[in-house]
């Protein structure tokens, strides 16, 4: 099963800029000079400038009650081009609710965690945020015996382990769909397409494909960037795409009638030449955080289907009301579509009960950026410009 994985133009004030505003002088801070926040650091003399914190805290509240609220390194706030924005646009609109409106911190290239939406409060401190979510646990660390209580039973020593920040490189192939069946394909080449990034700016280098579950490679012939960015603030995703034929072996299977299956696996490189690995288990944790390991698709080449056709379970899902990448050995115990700030009291989840809502055309009509319909036209038309041409 892939995560939720998009793409989106936003649009705000450069947090450097508001900190600049509220009397920081944040060149002097990325100069080094130790006076430019004005305050010693506690921890002690050990802790070098770069360890101070930008915190950020959310009107959203978590289970017990608590605000939301996360961190990121001041120097990446503070880089003219880390891109960290107090955000208040999506896609060239309004943001909308689901997404954090008013406004919300966008921290590119780092954990979306990182990045609270309902933004209520921002401030400097000398250490990172002492939460114990999205932190990289060692594989003897399990969520049974070491998270299952509160607090937990090595605290404080789970709160020495390393919050993510930058996200690793990682891809998913978009097509063909996930345990589809196809039918014999134009001069028996299967179409792959897909999109890969990097955290922490680093742009994709290359990404390789195979039919055959990592036996044999491919690189994609072509990459497209939707946008031109620095060298080193490339936030955006690659889309890639490229024809694989099928090896003579399958060909004369295809040509008897008989079923083909495959296994078509991405495999994205970045600028620095990290690999996604092909095995999870020597990252395992028990957060499950920064895991990305390849993707594995499996598809059928049925000679019996008409030439050219393709049956995507996942569409026939999605068309029922399902989430539409439900794994075919499971699904979701809550409906997908009733979760997270809509939670319905009907879908038996846990969610904030006093402020639930069933979003419908009546009541969203005031809301800001939300439409009961897309207008998908705008966004195929929805561009930005290079990063010359940008703001700074």
């Amino acid at each position: 099963n892939v995560a939720a994985i998009s793409n989106a133009k936003y649009g705000g004030a450069r947090m450097r800029d508001v900190l600049k505003y509220c009397g920081m002088d944040v060149d002097a801070y990325a100069l080094g000079h130790k006076a430019a926040i004005g305050t010693k650091n506690p921890l002690g003399e050990q802790y070098a400038q770069q360890d101070w914190h930008c915190h950020f805290e959310s009107y959203d509240a978590c289970e017990p009650g608590d605000p939301y609220c996360g961190s990121t390194f001041l120097d990446k706030v503070i880089d003219p081009f880390g891109d960290a924005l107090v955000c208040y646009e999506m896609n060239g609109r309004d943001l909308p609710r689901d997404h954090g409106y008013p406004v919300r911190a966008v921290i590119p290239g780092h954990a979306g965690a990182r990045q609270p939406k309902f933004l209520h409060k921002i401030d400097l401190r000398p250490y990172a945020h002492p939460t114990l979510q999205c932190r990289g646990m060692p594989p003897n660390i399990d969520f049974e015996n070491d998270l299952a209580h509160w607090p937990p039973k090595k605290d404080p020593t789970l709160r020495t382990i390393q919050t993510v920040q930058e996200m690793p490189v990682q891809s998913i192939v978009c097509w063909p769909p996930q345990n589809g069946t196809m039918g014999k394909q134009e001069n028996d080449e299967i179409e792959i397409r897909g999109v890969a990034w990097s955290g922490g700016g680093s742009g994709i280098y290359r990404v390789d494909v195979s039919i055959d579950g990592g036996k044999t490679w491919e690189a994609a012939d072509h990459l497209h960037k939707p946008v031109v960015q620095h060298r080193r603030s490339q936030f955006g995703w690659t889309q890639f795409f490229h024809k694989y034929k099928l090896t003579d072996e399958m060909k004369a299977k295809v040509g008897k009638g008989e079923k083909v299956k495959l296994e078509v696996i991405s495999k994205a490189v970045d600028a620095q030449f990290n690999v996604q690995p092909d095995d999870p288990r020597p990252h395992w944790n028990s957060r499950g955080v920064a895991v990305n390991h390849w993707y594995r698709v499996k598809v059928d080449v049925d000679p019996k289907y008409p030439a050219g056709m393709t049956h995507n379970p996942a569409l026939v899902k999605s068309s029922s009301g399902q989430f539409g990448n439900t794994p075919y050995t499971g699904s979701h115990s809550v409906p997908w579509n009733e979760a997270g700030w809509k939670m319905a009291p009907q879908s038996g989840g846990e969610g904030h009960k006093n402020w639930y809502k069933i979003a419908t055309k009546e009541n969203v009509k005031n809301e800001p950026g939300i439409e009961a319909d897309v207008d998908w036209e705008y966004y195929r038309k929805l561009e930005c410009k290079p990063y010359w041409e940008q703001a700074r």
